[in-house]
């Protein structure tokens, strides 16, 4: 049963690049079905930032997701804010497709400004406030954690980030072990086109050590890392894994929905772009060609979406879940997806079976 869950407002604070890797794997996990009830129910994520650089860095090197989300520069250095607005490039032509919005606070933590804001968000019931401090002073993150979860109260959830390398080593191999079954997964579903019912332990191995696409191993991480998150939505945590045997046809089609709104940030922060209106409307027709005439898929062997994909880097399917189609084999790319939603329970118990219990 999918449970009803609050907006989630996630604020990072402290050494910004030095938490890139886990203000993306926010961006890369925290999606929930609240978005595709109503579009304005985007995850928000805030940055504060000492030096506008900081956000001139990051927007540079994550344009095509900024090119295709809102965000706003929040300016309180100033005696009067300023804001500053941006909105996807494709706004009012196409339905939106990302399910997050940023924001850069430019400001000292310490700016009273942006504690009131930080009071405010928290008491907002609409809301769920997470705050996480990463100075790279493991005493300073420790010291102003506990500084707010006195002032907030139980209105938010701090976090001081703690520098520790082992700890992120052994999370990041539990996170692998469980990609493997989730590439095998789908690599059947792709390949032989059948659903398995069962994950060969040996035949998993074999399928992992045969990628030699260092993307395609972090786009199963990046996969994974979102599975605990969706168990949450159904109700489950780390202690009941093994005791969830499948989902209902309700719960598969919202998580599907779900998957594909993480799958397109996780493309945009790639590096992809959605396609042109011109380039739909080529993909497009190249695709009804090559499904009702052999002899031009002959001369043709490799479809244009594949081809602007890899010499474009542009994503067909980069869209909003509404507007999927059909791809050359004449079904619903979606279908993937949903086989991989419908695994999620396969997935988590033989995984926990082997990896904790083997």
């Amino acid at each position: 049963m999918i449970k009803e869950e609050s907006n989630r407002h996630f604020v990072f604070a402290g050494n910004i690049i030095s938490q890139k890797d886990s203000i993306l794997q926010t961006a890369l996990t925290m999606h929930f079905p609240s978005y595709e009830l109503n579009e304005r129910n985007r995850t928000r994520i805030t940055l504060i930032v000492q030096e506008m650089e900081t956000v001139h860095d990051i927007v540079f090197e994550y344009k095509e997701l900024f090119d295709n989300s809102y965000w706003r520069i929040v300016d309180l250095t100033k005696k009067k804010p300023e804001i500053e607005l941006h909105r996807p490039q494709y706004e009012g032509k196409r339905k939106d497709f990302v399910d997050l919005e940023w924001e850069f606070v430019l400001c000292h933590f310490s700016n009273p400004l942006l504690q009131e804001k930080l009071r405010r968000w928290a008491n907002d019931s609409k809301q769920k406030l997470v705050i996480t401090l990463g100075y790279d002073d493991d005493m300073k993150n420790k010291n102003y954690a506990e500084k707010l979860r006195n002032r907030l109260s139980d209105s938010a959830e701090v976090i001081a980030h703690k520098n520790d390398p082992l700890a992120e080593s052994e999370k990041k191999k539990e996170l692998m072990e469980m990609a493997k079954y989730l590439h095998y997964f789908y690599k059947v579903c792709y390949e032989q086109k059948h659903v398995p019912t069962e994950l060969p332990e040996n035949e998993v191995n074999k399928a992992w050590n045969d990628i030699d696409n260092e993307t395609l191993k972090k786009s199963n991480l990046y996969n994974v890392m979102s599975i605990p998150v969706k168990m949450q939505i159904l109700g489950h945590d780390r202690n009941d894994w093994n005791t969830l045997y499948a989902l209902t046809a309700e719960e598969i089609e919202m998580l599907t929905a779900v998957e594909h709104n993480r799958w397109c940030v996780e493309r945009l922060i790639q590096g992809m772009r959605p396609c042109t209106d011109d380039e739909r409307t080529e993909i497009k027709e190249d695709m009804i060609r090559r499904l009702n005439d052999p002899i031009y898929r002959e001369k043709n062997p490799i479809s244009l979406k594949k081809r602007y994909k890899i010499e474009r880097n542009a994503h067909y399917d980069l869209c909003a879940f509404s507007e999927l189609d059909i791809d050359e084999s004449g079904k619903h790319v979606s279908r993937y997806d949903r086989d991989l939603t419908a695994a999620i329970p396969l997935i988590v118990k033989t995984f926990n079976d082997r990896y904790y219990n083997g």
